[in-house]
């Protein structure tokens, strides 16, 4: 039996290797999903409904019937005046 040139080992092995590393990458999916369950709720005894997120300091706030966005401010430091996103 003839022995193989090291070479094509090699490179049959770097292809594999390639090969699985390739297919590794392929599986992995970028996490955009949204984490719901940091969400704070927050009530008004006007019947708003309030979502504030922690991560970005937003709170966004809709009305009575929850069809629309009433007003979203940002919490920029405790204290301060909220930043006005939209009226």
């Amino acid at each position: 039996m003839k022995k193989k040139p090291i070479y094509l080992v090699t490179t049959m092995v770097l292809l594999l290797l390639m090969l699985f590393a390739s297919h590794a990458l392929s599986q992995q999916k970028p996490k955009q999903e949204n984490d719901w369950a940091k969400l704070k709720v927050i009530t008004y005894a006007s019947g708003l409904t309030g979502f504030f997120d922690p991560q970005t300091g937003i709170v966004y706030v809709y009305d009575a019937n929850w069809d629309k966005c009433v007003f979203i401010r940002q919490l920029t430091a405790l204290g301060e005046p909220m930043k006005r996103l939209k009226n």
